[in-house]
């Protein structure tokens, strides 16, 4: 199963294609540096939609600043991994594409200039940056929130009758349940793994490719997908 990153910014979230954020310093001849870390711009691509005016706006408004983040999500695409955060910063660049192949036949790149961001929780700010969000000002009590993070306990293939089957046991031609237990998920969209060397499978009547049900909303902490087993395609 793939990594998932979302961003998030400006009350919008986009499901990243791909993602590149570089640090470098200058070096001397002796690889010793000779000046202050450097931040690059942050570059994005993501599916385009109906909504992307908003990035429009940004780029056309050059004193006009935003803020975000980017979570990436481990494996099971529930679990924070971690948060790339920016703020103050710009939209200096906007490409969109179109390709008549593929799964992605419009995409959006974006080039973002950030005054300040926070990695992992190590802070780096440039020169021109304004002011510094993260910073907690010593006159204002922290409030803790506990958040549940989203977890996946188990999954298991049934009978229609609700008989919990092993995967070496499945049969070309049959019906089953994929059993998803969830905690704190719902909502949550994953990249389900179902993995299966010896078996593909439908779901609502398409081939699942490379045995990975993509984009599956999270509906309950029990879940029960229907899928049809069927012949190895490859």
């Amino acid at each position: 199963m793939s990594f998932k990153a979302v961003l998030y910014i400006e009350n919008q979230e986009r499901i990243l294609i791909n993602s590149e954020l570089v640090y470098s310093q200058l070096a001397d001849i002796n690889g010793r540096p000779t000046q202050l870390p450097m931040g690059e711009p942050l570059h994005l691509v993501f599916p385009s939609n109906a909504q992307d005016e908003l990035f429009y706006e940004y780029m056309f408004a050059p004193n006009r600043m935003c803020k975000g983040y980017i979570r990436v999500f481990k494996r099971d695409g529930l679990q924070k991994d971690f948060d790339i955060e920016f703020a103050n910063a710009h939209i200096i660049g906007l490409k969109e594409h179109f390709s008549s192949t593929g799964k992605e036949p419009m995409s959006m790149a974006l080039t973002i200039s950030y005054g300040i961001s926070r990695v992992k929780g190590v802070i780096h700010e440039k020169k021109w940056n304004p002011s510094n969000p993260f910073k907690i000002s010593s006159a204002t009590p922290i409030q803790r929130k506990t958040t549940l993070e989203p977890t996946l306990e188990d999954g298991y293939f049934t009978t229609l009758k609700g008989d919990r089957i092993p995967k070496s046991e499945l049969k070309t031609g049959i019906e089953v349940y994929y059993v998803l237990e969830t905690q704190n998920a719902i909502g949550e969209f994953i990249d389900l793994d179902l993995a299966d060397a010896e078996n593909d499978f439908k779901y609502n009547g398409e081939i699942v490719p490379n045995d990975v049900l993509e984009d599956l909303q999270i509906t309950g902490n029990s879940q029960k997908i229907k899928l049809e087993v069927i012949r190895q395609q490859n």
